[in-house]
């Protein structure tokens, strides 16, 4: 949490941790949602890029414990983290 002493408000700002790859299964890729799932603990709210052919970013929304594994659903999302090295 940022406090503007100037316009005397406070907002957030994200922050993210290194980048890893991890390997999934994408189980369902639409429009409004992906879901995949893998064996390694992601948190809510990361982002995601597929190494697949949909280009796009996710944000991570629900996460659910499924087969020694986590079931996760993503959203599309406008933030797009540096992952330059």
């Amino acid at each position: 949490e940022v406090e503007d002493n100037i316009y005397e408000e406070k907002y957030q700002v994200q922050e993210y941790g290194n980048k890893f790859s991890f390997q999934g299964i994408i189980v369902s890729d639409e429009d409004m949602f992906c879901k995949f799932w893998t064996k390694t603990k992601i948190l809510k709210d990361s982002i995601i890029y597929p190494k697949n052919q949909s280009r796009r970013w996710w944000q991570v929304q629900e996460i659910e414990a499924v087969d020694g594994g986590y079931l996760m659903i993503a959203t599309p999302t406008q933030f797009n983290p540096d992952f330059t090295d």
